[in-house]
């Protein structure tokens, strides 16, 4: 889905060097258009690669209402997001500010060693930083509202920053509430439990652990995230 003339062409043109070409071009359609007006199938994982501005947005809330297991988005051009309404917890003020600081990213490093090469870097951290924090919200607007999500940075061009978001079962997050509650009220049968969670989803077969108490749909990367959430902030 894009609304260019001549992507078609190009989506042909990629297929051809794929191994499993044939295969692609029975399943594989083109459509001009716009992403966050297209209708996305249950059984469809969702790529968006290089959504500018309040794209990435748009397309996350539309994946959230959808039922596609997965999504991919390459945010970009964070900065043509300034001057929309605010999101994420940002108040109007430092959401402007983020969106045009990211485009720092695009600032050119001089060769030559001196002040004006130091200057460049400066700016160039200050993009990054405010791109990151971002799509960082993004991120954990995802992870609150019940699906698993990072971010995975490069260095490697200007606008590098990915998320990857996976669905998760559909409760989750009262299963997530129950195990912070138990860690309260009992850490020694907190520690125990999430022991068990984490020896099987590593796939173990731990002693006394029903996964039906969970829900006959959860797979171990689910129990796995479970876990993660009480080790590793997304923010790291």
């Amino acid at each position: 889905v894009d609304p260019q003339d001549g992507v078609a062409e190009f989506m042909k043109t990629l297929i051809d060097y794929l191994p499993f070409q044939k295969h692609l071009e029975e399943i594989t359609e083109h459509t001009t258009g716009y992403l966050q007006d297209a209708h996305i199938t249950p059984d469809a994982m969702v790529v968006a690669k290089h959504a500018c501005g309040t794209l990435t947005d748009a397309i996350i809330a539309q994946w959230r209402e959808s039922e596609s297991p997965m999504l991919v988005a390459m945010t970009c051009c964070q900065g043509k997001a300034k001057g929309e309404s605010a999101r994420y917890g940002f108040s109007q003020t430092e959401w402007d500010r983020l969106c045009q600081e990211s485009d720092l990213t695009n600032t050119e490093i001089p060769n030559a060693p001196g002040k004006a090469r130091d200057r460049a870097f400066e700016r160039l951290n200050r993009g990054n930083q405010a791109m990151k924090k971002i799509d960082m919200a993004r991120v954990e607007y995802l992870r609150r509202h019940g699906f698993q999500a990072e971010l995975t940075t490069t260095d490697k061009f200007p606008k590098g920053d990915v998320i990857f978001a996976r669905r998760l079962p559909k409760n989750f997050m009262t299963k997530l509430a129950q195990l912070q509650q138990l860690e309260k009220v009992n850490p020694l049968a907190f520690d125990s439990l999430l022991l068990k969670i984490d020896i099987f989803a590593a796939g173990g077969q731990p002693k006394r652990f029903k996964q039906e108490e969970f829900g006959v749909e959860w797979t171990p990367e689910d129990f796995l995230e479970l876990g993660r959430r009480f080790i590793t902030p997304a923010s790291e």
